[in-house]
């Protein structure tokens, strides 16, 4: 065992533009903040870039291809990404460290995989324990013990985990296809569309709300089914001794406040039911594809954002949302989109779960090598 910095070339951060009189642009020099380090080897969509001028000030943290980014403070402590050629030009800030190893001892994969694991992600969670806010420092990162073989067994163990996240990445491009494939359709539908209708006019039921919240903000994604395992509703049973009311399959479940507002969901699974905060309804089985797809649409959260801004909470209830009007479509047209949409849900659904198994065998992994 030794140290990480015995083994890098720099372990520095970044710093944000504003320091040195920059501001951020619409197009230009990608620039990565904590939050589009995710779960994933790679870096989620960026929307902030700044210009060549301010990447050179920044010279510190203009970004190399297999640099390993760790986010270093606040929410996302801990979350770890490898840069790749497609993700350059690129600069980054001061909550994010720049790892970059000496590739002659240590392959930039390998450190991620051995940061991902189990052992060092509770050493980051310890020393943020130790501190008032979430953080952890570069010095804190370079004095991390790390196991450094030789770099033939390097690569066979990145090798291993790595065609794990080949195909769970895979997966996930196929499943942003269908997501986006789903959204094409229903712009088409909108082709034969009749008459306007109501919300109130396709709401079936409401459901009664919850006292205690089973399911988190963190499933209820704009776009997103939530489908939860097996385990779930096991720790719900353990936990509330079976007293919570379920919601049934079908059910969307919908975040009327400020905090995620207009986040909405449909129940793949009969699960336990949600915090107080959310609106609970089915509408007729035809128009539940369609309106999901609705809902996801920037013109229907705007109508939702609108309708919330005269609120001195910043809420909508559930008759507002009722009220909210939208196209009705021609029957036979919905019967074909339905059939169609139902398709590529279903084979979302079964690649989102062999994600699953891959980040449990990934999970294995992780625990065996390091």
């Amino acid at each position: 065992m030794s140290y990480l910095k015995n083994f890098c070339e720099i372990i520095t951060k970044g710093t944000t533009p504003s320091t040195y009189g920059y501001s951020f642009k619409n197009s230009g020099i990608k620039f990565i903040r904590s939050e589009n380090i995710t779960d994933s080897r790679i870096i989620n969509k960026v929307s902030l870039y700044i210009s060549k001028e301010a990447n050179e000030k920044l010279k510190r943290s203009i970004l190399l291809s297999n640099d390993v980014l760790m986010s270093i403070a606040g929410a996302y402590l801990g979350k770890l990404a490898l840069i790749t050629e497609i993700d350059l030009p690129a600069n980054t800030n001061q909550a994010v460290a720049i790892i970059r190893t000496d590739k002659s001892k240590l392959n930039p994969l390998y450190l991620y995989y051995y940061l991902s694991s189990y052992k060092i992600q509770c050493y980051i969670n310890n020393v943020n324990a130790q501190s008032a806010q979430p953080n952890i420092n570069l010095q804190q990162i370079g004095d991390i013990n790390i196991n450094v073989p030789n770099l033939n067994c390097q690569q066979h163990i990145v090798d291993i985990i790595g065609s794990l996240d080949d195909k769970i990445e895979n997966n996930n491009k196929i499943i942003e296809k269908m997501r986006n494939l789903l959204s094409v359709k229903t712009n088409e539908l909108l082709l034969y569309k009749t008459k306007k209708i109501q919300l109130n006019d396709i709401i079936e039921e409401r459901k009664e709300k919850a006292d205690i919240e089973l399911v988190p903000y963190s499933v209820i994604n704009t776009g997103k089914v939530i489908i939860q395992n097996e385990q779930f509703n096991k720790e719900i049973a353990k936990n509330t001794k079976g007293k919570y009311k379920k919601i049934e399959k079908d059910y969307f479940v919908y975040n009327p406040s400020r905090i995620n507002i207009g986040s909405v969901g449909v129940m793949e699974d009969e699960i336990g039911c949600v915090s107080p905060i959310y609106v609970i309804f089915k509408c007729i089985k035809e128009y539940k594809i369609y309106l999901h797809q609705l809902m996801t649409f920037n013109s229907m959260i705007k109508e939702i954002n609108k309708r919330c801004s005269g609120s001195v909470r910043q809420a909508l209830s559930f008759n507002d949302l009722c009220s909210i009007e939208i196209f009705d479509i021609e029957k036979e047209k919905l019967k074909i989109y339905n059939k169609y949409c139902d398709s590529i849900i279903r084979l979302t659904k079964k690649l989102e779960q062999e994600n699953k198994l891959l980040e449990k065998q990934k999970k294995l992994y992780l625990a065996k090598f390091f």
